[in-house]
């Protein structure tokens, strides 16, 4: 004759409910994590598409109104010290200025292309560099922390923020 089982603890199916939950809570979040892997280029290709040409114009309208701007200001200039409105000047400083201009965002677009090239062949931060900048995170967030510092700046508490 064999003894019955024990009846379980009442929490010991609560419990074991809870474990299942959260299993299944973590091999969702893997297969997402995966996902997001394999999704990225569909979801910069998909935002491009949707934005890439609106973002455009919204940059050439910027462009031609700060251009606009200018010209007014150098009209307004030639205006205020009397001299004579020589538009075709006007247009040549115009486009001097715009040149420059062009040549700075070239070099700036150079400069992130090279920094951004640089991040793609890394995958991952040399574990050294990677302790020295999550230790220096840490500290100024113990430094800026509005819970740690009560009596803080109003600058260091935008710092924070």
């Amino acid at each position: 004759m064999s003894k019955p089982l024990p009846a379980p603890h009442p929490e010991w199916n609560e419990l074991l409910r809870k474990r299942d939950a959260l299993q299944s809570q973590i091999a969702a979040v893997l297969t997402d994590l995966h996902s997001l892997a394999d999704t990225k280029p569909v979801v910069i290709g998909r935002y491009a598409a949707a934005f890439a040409t609106r973002l455009m114009r919204l940059h050439e309208t910027e462009i031609e109104a700060a251009r606009l701007k200018r010209e007014i200001e150098l009209v307004q200039a030639a205006f205020n010290s009397g001299r004579e409105l020589d538009y075709e000047q006007i247009q040549a400083t115009l486009e001097a200025e715009f040149a420059e201009w062009q040549a700075r965002l070239v070099e700036e677009i150079d400069d992130l292309t090279h920094h951004w090239g640089m991040f793609e062949t890394s995958e991952f931060l040399d574990p050294a560099y990677a302790s020295k900048l999550r230790d220096r995170f840490r500290m100024l967030a113990r430094r800026l922390h509005p819970d740690l510092n009560p009596s803080q700046s109003p600058a260091q508490a935008e710092l924070w923020h």
